[in-house]
């Protein structure tokens, strides 16, 4: 125990972490203790903090995903790369003391955050997710008894068992790990796959405020788009329907939501709209306003508006929602002002457009008017000339030929082929009189 608070202090110090990652029989002898003495709580508190300490660089993280324990003697095998299992069965056990948790949970959340292995050794299957997400339900507990007895007012209500900062401070660290690990495609279907998680994230988004709680609900939603990812019928017959309580709970989170948080919270609905039930509810509730008014934000915003427009305009009796608010001369203006930056956010753009203009008969009728028709096709005329398109590539990456070469790939792999034939189209329908 105190040979692990020595080292605590030693983290402290200025250029200590090379030291550490330098001589990997240190980390593997702290995992060594851990798994050794797992009922000992000091002795955890102390090899946590550290690790916490330690955790937050890549090399560090690394090293204790490692097999190499330095030919210390410590274990063949390499007790460090034994700590993302180990942790997760410490956070269960000691699950009640919310100094350990807390320390553990960032400790793995660093670690599913940088290393694929880590993850996939956190939940190797669901009982291993089953008891992170028993310790994510118990502060939740903790949160709503707290909650409850504060609402009440009453003096003669007993003081909470916690203190309920930490206890948020525990669900911001748990939800965090989770969002980390469902990067891993094999832990993302678990996590989707299962009503608990999926019940408790929506339960944070629902019910936290924003003012108070702002770092839970944004990692929930961070959470959450992870999981929409892998959201299909192939996990549960009865997806659609968790995947439309999920929108909805996102729904009122975006009527609440300032404007860095509603660009979060739109996100998911990227994956969410692939389901008809939620593309319905996106009008319903009135959504479809918000996506357009996002088409005149950051970067960021109108990548994620035109990707939800783009599912949602597939649907022939939702194609007036670019009709409405100047939508489609939003999405028009943003092609032209942002498509040669980024051509993967062009070729979302002239997906929307396509599946918009599917089953045209004029310009005029789709557009609104010729002159916005051809403000469209004077882009794509543009965005389509391989030497003007080579030259804006060159004036974007300057003198680094691997950022030129890339912008070349993608207009060439994500957008030639869209903007040709969206180009195409729209030249085939386009009034041949000229106004005067």
């Amino acid at each position: 125990v105190q040979v692990l608070g020595s080292l605590r202090n030693l983290a402290e110090q200025p250029g200590t972490r090379q030291q550490f990652v330098a001589t990997p029989a240190c980390l593997a002898g702290v995992c060594a203790a851990m798994q050794q003495y797992p009922a000992d709580y000091e002795l955890q508190l102390n090899a946590s903090r550290l690790l916490s300490k330690l955790s937050q660089h890549a090399d560090v993280c690394a090293a204790l995903c490692s097999n190499d324990d330095g030919g210390g003697g410590v274990g063949s095998s390499g007790q460090s790369a034994l700590l993302p299992s180990a942790a997760r069965e410490l956070l269960a056990r000691h699950r009640s003391r919310e100094d350990l948790v807390l320390r553990l949970a960032f400790v793995l959340g660093n670690l599913a955050g940088r290393a694929e292995e880590a993850r996939t050794a956190m939940f190797p299957d669901k009982p291993a997710l089953d008891s992170v997400l028993a310790v994510l339900k118990f502060y939740q507990q903790e949160s709503e008894a707290a909650a409850a007895a504060a609402a009440s007012g009453e003096a003669s209500q007993p003081a909470p068992r916690r203190d309920p900062g930490k206890v948020r401070d525990c669900l911001v660290k748990l939800v965090r790990l989770l969002a980390n690990a469902a990067i891993s495609a094999e832990v993302g279907r678990m996590c989707a796959g299962s009503r608990t998680c999926l019940r408790l994230l929506v339960t944070f988004v629902e019910s936290k405020s924003i003012a108070d709680n702002r770092e839970l609900v944004s990692n929930s939603v961070a959470a959450i788009n992870n999981l929409t990812y892998y959201m299909s019928t192939e996990l549960a017959s009865d997806m659609p329907e968790r995947m439309l309580r999920v929108a909805q709970a996102l729904s009122l989170l975006i009527q609440r939501a300032d404007t860095d948080l509603l660009v979060e919270a739109i996100r998911p609905f990227g994956n969410l709209s692939r389901e008809k039930a939620v593309r319905d509810w996106i009008v319903t509730s009135r959504i479809d306003e918000v996506l357009i008014t996002l088409l005149d934000s950051s970067h960021e915003a109108v990548y994620s508006a035109a990707g939800i427009l783009l599912n949602l305009v597939a649907d022939p009796d939702k194609r007036q929602v670019l009709k409405k608010d100047g939508g489609v001369e939003k999405l028009i203006s943003a092609l032209t002002d942002l498509g040669q930056s980024d051509w993967q956010l062009a070729c979302v753009i002239c997906q929307a457009l396509w599946n918009f203009t599917e089953g045209m008969t004029s310009c005029a009728d789709s557009f609104g008017s010729e002159q916005t028709a051809q403000e469209l096709i004077s882009c794509l005329e543009l965005f389509t000339d391989e030497e003007a398109v080579e030259e804006s590539n060159r004036l974007a990456a300057g003198s680094d030929e691997d950022t030129f070469q890339h912008l070349q790939d993608v207009w060439e792999s994500d957008f030639a082929y869209i903007g040709t034939h969206l180009l195409k189209r729209l030249r085939r329908h386009q009034s041949q009189f000229e106004p005067l």
